[in-house]
């Protein structure tokens, strides 16, 4: 080869490696602009991924205590029908009865009954001490000096209530301090 050839050869060899190196500058370039597209496409998803699991869990425990309330709502509907069963069998064991084993058959099923229903979480109304407005209702009231006012002396029907939410009041007699 003649020099003019080789050094022809030599012009395109450094030509092609500068196209070369320019060509690998634009993929290096072009691969650094994907890899940060996909990192960035990456963390996107990632906080989608994160916001939509915290939707999940809070829809799961919204779902759990609206379930949880409807139970209670539940058990309150049925507690309101049943504590007027409840008031007969307490007045039918007041009474006299002539046949023994009768009355021993009522007080059995009165007393499966109250299990069962406080095992469901059925309370009886605390009718003791003063008066709460919240859990009595004052039906009569009598006058006596030796006790507190707004003392209950008497419960005239049974109040009662479930997981804190009343069905009914107990229906009381109570004191009122005399006027003198």
């Amino acid at each position: 080869m003649d020099k003019e050839t080789k050094k022809e050869l030599e012009l395109e060899t450094e030509v092609s490696n500068e196209e070369n190196l320019e060509v690998e500058e634009a993929n290096d370039d072009v691969e650094v602009d994907e890899v940060m597209q996909l990192q960035q496409k990456i963390s996107e998803l990632e906080d989608t991924n994160l916001r939509l699991l915290a939707e999940f869990n809070n829809y799961k425990k919204r779902s759990s205590e609206e379930f949880n309330k409807a139970q209670i709502q539940g058990k309150v509907e049925v507690f309101k029908k049943l504590v007027d069963v409840i008031d007969n069998f307490e007045r039918a064991l007041n009474q006299d009865c002539q046949d023994e084993e009768f009355k021993k058959g009522v007080e059995m099923i009165y007393t499966k009954l109250m299990d069962d229903a406080s095992s469901l979480g059925l309370e009886e109304v605390d009718a003791s001490g003063l008066l709460d407005p919240n859990l009595h209702h004052a039906l009569m009231v009598e006058e006596n000096d030796d006790l507190e006012a707004n003392q209950i002396i008497e419960v005239l029907q049974k109040g009662y209530k479930v997981e804190d939410i009343l069905i009914r009041p107990s229906m009381v007699k109570v004191n009122q301090k005399s006027k003198n």
